[in-house]
């Protein structure tokens, strides 16, 4: 049961891993948004604006953040809506917090690039805003294989298939498993088990003959003492087992007479 039990346990989890790798590649190639877990994900960085801090190819965690919340000094992740890069997703340094900007009638922050003589951004809506940096990642080469659609089939989705292969088959043994007994069962206690077991079906035999009896109006004989009920239903198996020991002996007896005969 325990084994039935952790296989189920182990199957959920990787149906979970699954789920969360389905919505991952769906959401980064259905929906062309950015893929996330928890609100956590990786972004590669592209330019070198942000030199020396991050570096072009490098990989940073970021997560997700409303523009109110980033603090002067944070790295935002945002989209610009004014300047050459509008529309572009950008990672720089907020230099200015949340303020309301009187040109453009909005709330917005103000970010600049780290990169030596670089200068202010225009001014960012807070509705733009999308992740605040969490640290760099120094594996580059590995999150590009890991974050490429052969890297999550092969590192994911065909470990997580042959996860619940594995466990269904498990499943299946252990239901088809046949039923052993008892270990460590001395031969007294084996005994009394079977003993115990055929009074419970003597008992059940009676209570069976006695409702039959009392439907056909029949008067119930004289109530046996249990000692008796037991020694007469050992007598019956027994005559049973001499029958059957009778029926499998005879074909070799004949067989030995027909021998002698020739």
């Amino acid at each position: 049961m325990g084994k039935i039990i952790g296989s189920v346990v182990t199957g959920l989890v990787v149906a979970l891993v699954l789920l969360c790798l389905g919505s991952v590649v769906f959401t980064k190639y259905a929906l062309k948004q950015p893929a996330s877990v928890f609100g956590y994900r990786l972004v590669k960085i592209v330019t070198d604006s942000m030199s020396p801090t991050i570096e072009v190819g490098q990989y940073i965690l970021v997560k997700r953040a409303v523009g109110t919340e980033v603090k002067e000094g944070d790295i935002v992740v945002h989209v610009p809506e004014y300047g050459d890069f509008a529309g572009y997703t950008m990672t720089h340094r907020c230099v200015k917090e949340a303020y309301y900007d009187e040109e453009l009638g909005r709330t917005c922050i103000q970010t600049k690039g780290d990169k030596a003589g670089a200068t202010v951004d225009k001014p960012v809506p807070i509705e733009n805003v999308q992740s605040v940096y969490i640290r760099t990642m120094h594996l580059s080469k590995f999150f590009d294989f890991v974050t490429s659609i052969w890297g999550i089939i092969i590192l994911v989705a065909i470990p997580s298939l042959v996860g619940i292969i594995l466990q269904i088959v498990a499943m299946v043994r252990s239901l088809n498993k046949p039923k052993e007994e008892p270990e460590g069962e001395s031969e007294e206690e084996r005994k009394q088990r079977l003993a115990e077991d055929a009074i419970k079906e003597f008992q059940e035999q009676q209570k069976v003959l006695e409702f039959i009896r009392s439907r056909k109006g029949e008067e119930a004989p004289k109530p046996m003492s249990v000692q008796d009920k037991i020694m007469a239903f050992i007598k019956e198996r027994q005559a049973q087992k001499a029958a059957q020991d009778g029926a499998q002996n005879a074909p070799q007896e004949t067989s030995s007479n027909a021998g002698q005969d020739e």
